[in-house]
């Protein structure tokens, strides 16, 4: 559509002139309204067109980008390594288990032999930061009777305190010493002992390196069997641990703990402790 001029200067010859400007300026008002709008809406399908191309152009990126980093043939092994360590380190758990009539007793008894124990760890050459009281607990004992021949009427009789330490023990020849030594100072009962190693992480690089060695040598089988050649690690996954060997051992004790039995002293070895890493590797092949 072709735009129109207006010449709106009013001639002071012709005052028909100055009449008709006010219809003139109404009429190009109306005209710069119909303009506007249709360059709105120009601009308006423009915009829709350019986002488009522009969405499809992202997403065509993507899917190439994808492709490019996910392969479609890919081999998936897993490999093992483990090494052995000699422990140099023990966990130390172990009780006192009192018995009596009135709970105040129970608790004060077991507080008085715990308290006698945790001194002969110290004596013993075990570090404060090493003796740590992990359990405490009072229980009330029951005793049952028939009640009209019927029902049971539920009775207490007594009160049962336990108090559990764990010790860390780093002088492992004098573990044995000090395992059978607890019964003197009324421990009656040694819930778990076993050797660890302190630190595995310094041990398990060495793990890895065999578990990745293990990986790559059965992924080569394979793909020499299969006639195709292995490009590149994709992705991978790691898991490790250890199977420490835990000892139980439980000196008797009767009501209040007094029967306890002093048991010679048994030599605990430490043996080695066994660091295991399992990885799983997917390969790109050709």
């Amino acid at each position: 559509m072709a735009s129109k001029v207006y010449w709106l200067a009013p001639s002071a010859s012709n005052p028909q002139s100055l009449q008709k400007w006010p219809k003139l300026l109404k009429k190009i008002t109306n005209n710069m309204k119909f303009n506007s709008k249709e360059w709105f809406w120009h601009f308006l399908n423009a915009t829709l067109v350019v986002a488009v191309i522009l969405g499809i152009t992202i997403s065509l990126a993507v899917v190439r980008a994808s492709n490019a980093t996910q392969p479609t043939r890919t081999i998936t092994v897993s490999g093992e390594g483990s090494v052995k360590v000699e422990p140099d380190i023990a966990e130390l758990r172990f009780s006192v288990v009192s018995e009596a009539k009135v709970a105040k007793d129970a608790e004060d008894e077991t507080s008085e032999k715990i308290s006698k124990a945790v001194s002969f760890l110290k004596d013993s050459g075990v570090k404060d930061k090493d003796i740590k009281t992990s359990n405490v607990n009072l229980y009330p004992r029951y005793s049952y009777r028939p009640l009209n021949g019927i029902d049971d009427q539920q009775q207490i009789t007594g009160y049962e305190a336990r108090i559990s330490v764990t010790a860390q023990l780093r002088d492992l020849e004098t573990a044995s010493d000090i395992v059978s030594g607890l019964t003197e100072y009324g421990v009656n009962q040694i819930d778990s002992f076993n050797f660890q190693v302190e630190d595995p992480d310094q041990f398990t690089q060495s793990a890895r390196e065999e578990a990745f060695d293990n990986a790559w040598n059965k992924a080569k089988n394979m793909a020499d069997a299969a006639g195709v050649n292995i490009a590149r690690v994709v992705t991978f996954y790691e898991s490790n641990g250890s199977m420490p060997r835990v000892m139980y051992a439980e000196a008797a004790y009767g009501m209040g703990g007094d029967a306890m039995v002093k048991s010679p002293s048994a030599q605990l070895e430490p043996g080695q402790e066994e660091i295991n890493v399992t990885v799983q590797v997917t390969y790109e092949i050709r």
